[in-house]
């Protein structure tokens, strides 16, 4: 598999900018904004979505892709205090049926390979290795491997055929919030 490999500073900021638009890649619910009656300029999320849908299509597009992220969340403790774990991935994509993982830094790190019939994945900190027959398509699999394991994909997202309709699905507001920098570029 010799995927296309996108600038990370360009899918950082394609991806933060799926993110604001959407108001939260988990379809976070924003405040409901309208457009007042007597006009008939697009509304806040027509115009979030606009800016979406092209993005999302060149994404779906893509026949091969891969990408390095850097990420970090916060888990509360059992006594309470808020703990942060930072962790990097990187992932090949060859679509509509292969797909590499690597997971590093705190916590879980493994490696996820699947080529159409097989998925595995092996730990190697734990020095775990597991496998099982998979179905034909990555949209097929992710939700089954989720369901199955409990195992995240890292931007899961975008692996997906259709990234717009998987951003905006059960979606219910959305709005512009701004232009950010990642990486220093805006």
């Amino acid at each position: 598999m010799k995927p296309l490999t996108m600038n990370t500073k360009r899918l950082h900021s394609l991806a933060l900018g799926a993110a604001i638009a959407l108001g939260g890649l988990s379809g976070a619910h924003a405040q409901n904004q309208t457009t007042p009656a007597s006009t008939n300029a697009p509304t806040p999320a027509q115009q979030a979505l606009a800016m979406l849908k092209p993005v999302a299509d060149r994404l779906s597009a893509a026949k091969s892709f891969s990408f390095k992220t850097e990420s970090m969340i916060e888990v509360p403790s059992p006594v309470g205090q808020m703990i942060d774990y930072s962790f990097g991935s990187e992932v090949a994509v060859e679509r509509p049926n292969k797909l590499f993982s690597k997971k590093t830094g705190d916590g879980p790190s493994f490696d996820v390979y699947y080529d159409g019939k097989q998925f595995s994945a092996f730990d190697k900190k734990l020095n775990l290795y597991a496998e099982m027959a998979a179905p034909p398509t990555l949209d097929e699999l992710i939700p089954a491997v989720m369901e199955k394991t409990g195992l995240y994909f890292p931007c899961a997202d975008v692996l997906y055929s259709d990234v717009y309709a998987n951003l905006t699905n059960g979606l219910t507001h959305a709005y512009w919030v701004d232009k950010s920098t990642v990486d220093g570029v805006e």
